[in-house]
């Protein structure tokens, strides 16, 4: 047996301390080596390495002590391989026999090499929790289940259970499965995302199996490596579905009706159904908002554990004014029924529907595939409907049939048939341009936004609640252009208002050639001087993003992103856009500000992670739908730039606010 004597010993460590001079390290590592004993646990090593009873016990001691002292794992294999080498040169002790020497001394090594990976393997599974500090995304049903296979992983290569390891390699198809659900279905509605994840999905399976066949063969150096690459998966996907339940969480209502009109028109089986508790609005007004706000939280309470029971067909989103709105993928009526009957004796179990003025629980669902056609309007109009709908006594109502459905599809019907005639008012130009203003958090007004109103039998109509019907009828780029005109026609008062006008644009005036001929013009002429500022939303961003930098380049026009945090951005796009100047305003989307005002989970963070990305890039941001003092303050407190909403100032004429200017410049 090759034995160390206390000379060789030293002289080894002489030779490793020869070869950190001759091969610095930076600065960080030279700073562990220093505060390491690294010499000493060198000389414990060396006395036992090649003794059988105390060989595993040494590597431990060292694998136990490199970690202490934070050192990296593959700078303490350079030095055992150093130690290695110079073992070789000067066994003389077995010069009769080199190869024999050669032998003993690598068989001892590679002993070392692999006890002390497998140390540093169970420290990395001790280290490696995926969702420890993770706080409400552990409630995400994704994130969860792989937490779960995750936690099971450590545990078992941690206790060596080789066999729970192989199942583990196949027993994914639990995630393969959630992935199907409705609500998994929302959040991953983007096709590139759903690749990602499946890709990801699939390495975590290979890396998983292979390094179930390492450790089956004890080898824990190629084990280790195996495991950091699948930690770093799991990561990359957690990552991932840490992104995409970001932007479900900040935007559920309008992915719910995307999604559901998405399979609607696919024709995929699908009820949806309104709950609505009744009575809310008389619980506000004489208990006060906060005991409706406590009161719809528990019936959202009960009503999620029921979804949950069924989560595999069954979505749920909470909508406004008290509203809470479900899918199910079924054509099965009967088990519609049941789960929607069940549904509602839970909550008048719960005592739910004994509060004090609370109105029962309307429950209706509708078979959409008997729909004659399923647009956003009409989804809308359906919800009316069941508003509407005399409940008869019953505490839910299904419309599954033809027949049952015939009275929604007229009500959808004669209300689009009574529809304004956008094109009429359009060739009459019966627009009112209204001014809203944008402020900082210290009252002072920055700019105005520019919004239209439809006049029609005496009444003004917010062109966004005819959004659909203009894209719809093709009308988009005619709506912009009128409104362009009568902005340009008040030049002259909105020269005496303010210095800077934010201008609303869609992606084909954007795209069209006489738009922006006209905007120039405009620009050159009655709002000459004004700094116009083009609002886009996060998908006009996405699909003109070429044409945007182009008319930067070209006429110096600047661009703001409207209703941002919606869904739709790439961030990517945004940061490259902003470097270039291209953009210089970020909107931020009402409905961040409604879950701030709810005290929704992060809300806050929210704000401040958007705040610090706009100030990265030099962007100022507007958060829209400041509608009380509470909010304001909050958003001052954050940092904000600025804000806009009826708090602020409510959308008013041009002159009115033109007389409110001058007055206050008076005043000054």
């Amino acid at each position: 047996m090759f034995v160390l004597s206390q000379s060789q010993i030293e002289s080894l460590v002489q030779a490793l301390r020869a070869f950190h001079q001759a091969n610095p390290l930076s600065a960080t590592f030279e700073a562990l080596y220093q505060r390491s004993p690294v010499e000493q646990m060198a000389r414990t090593f060396l006395a036992a390495v090649f003794e059988p009873d105390q060989a595993t016990e040494a590597a431990h001691a060292l694998a136990h002590s490199a970690l202490a002292a934070e050192l990296p794992y593959t700078m303490l294999m350079g030095d055992i391989n150093f130690l290695q080498q110079e073992v070789v040169r000067i066994s003389d002790r077995y010069q009769e026999d080199p190869v024999a020497a050669f032998l003993e001394i690598s068989a001892a090594f590679s002993k070392t090499r692999a006890e002390v990976a497998r140390v540093y393997l169970l420290d990395a599974v001790d280290q490696n929790s995926l969702l420890q500090n993770a706080g409400e995304l552990k409630r995400h049903l994704l994130l969860r289940v792989y937490d779960q296979w995750f936690t099971r992983l450590r545990e078992a290569v941690r206790d060596h259970d080789l066999a729970a390891v192989e199942d583990l390699s196949r027993a994914q198809q639990e995630f393969s499965r959630a992935l199907q659900f409705p609500e998994s279905q929302m959040v991953c509605m983007d096709a590139h995302s759903c690749r990602q994840l499946a890709h990801y999905h699939k390495l975590i399976q290979e890396q998983t199996l292979l390094l179930y066949f390492k450790l089956l063969d004890e080898a824990y150096e190629e084990s280790l490596v195996i495991y950091n690459e699948l930690v770093a998966q799991v990561r990359r996907l957690a990552a991932l579905l840490t992104t995409l339940y970001f932007n479900y969480e900040t935007n559920r209502l309008g992915i719910f009706f995307r999604y559901v009109q998405q399979q609607a028109e696919l024709k995929v089986p699908i009820f949806l159904v309104l709950v609505n508790p009744g009575g809310l609005k008389r619980i506000n007004r004489l208990k006060g908002e906060a005991a409706g706000d406590d009161w719809l939280n528990r019936i959202e309470r009960v009503l999620m554990a029921q979804v949950g029971q069924a989560q595999e067909w069954v979505g749920s989103v909470r909508g406004l004014a008290g509203d809470f709105y479900l899918l199910l993928q079924t054509e099965d009526v009967a088990r519609v029924e049941n789960f929607l009957q069940d549904l509602y004796a839970e909550v008048l179990q719960a005592g739910l529907l004994e509060e004090e003025h609370a109105d029962g629980l309307h429950i209706g669902a509708v078979y959409l595939p008997l729909i004659d056609e399923l647009d956003g309007d009409s989804l809308r109009q359906i919800i009316q409907f069941l508003h509407h709908a005399d409940d008869e006594g019953k505490s839910v109502r299904l419309f599954a049939s033809p027949q049952a459905v015939e009275p929604i599809n007229t009500w959808v019907r004669q209300r689009l048939e009574s529809a304004l005639d956008i094109r009429h008012l359009l060739k009459e130009q019966r627009v009112t341009v209204l001014l809203q203003p944008i402020a900082d958090f210290y009252g002072e007004t920055l700019a105005f936004e520019a919004l239209g109103r439809l006049e029609a039998d005496g009444r003004q109509l917010s062109v966004g609640l005819l959004i659909d019907h203009l894209l719809e009828l093709g009308l988009m780029e005619r709506f912009d252009r009128v409104m362009l005109d009568a902005i340009a026609a008040q030049g002259a008062l909105l020269q005496q208002t303010t210095r800077q006008l934010f201008i609303n644009a869609s992606p084909v005036s954007i795209a069209s050639d006489d738009y922006v001929e006209a905007l120039l013009q405009a620009c050159q002429g009655p709002l000459q001087g004004m700094d116009v500022v083009l609002e886009l939303t996060e998908q006009a961003l996405l699909r003109e993003s070429d044409r945007i930098r182009s008319l930067h380049e070209q006429h110096g026009l600047v661009f703001a992103i409207d209703d941002f945090g919606a869904g739709y951005s790439s961030l990517s796009m945004v940061i490259d856009l902003a470097e270039q100047g291209a953009i210089s305003w970020l909107k931020v989307d009402g409905s961040l500000t409604r879950r701030l005002e709810q005290e929704k989970p992060g809300s806050e963070r929210i704000f401040q992670i958007v705040q610090q990305m706009a100030d990265a890039v030099g962007l100022s941001t507007v958060v829209e739908w400041i509608e009380s003092e509470a909010v304001f303050n909050r958003l001052r407190l954050l940092g904000m730039d600025a804000g806009q909403g009826f708090y602020l100032g409510k959308p008013e004429t041009v002159q009115k606010w033109a007389v409110r200017q001058r007055l206050l410049s008076a005043e000054t």
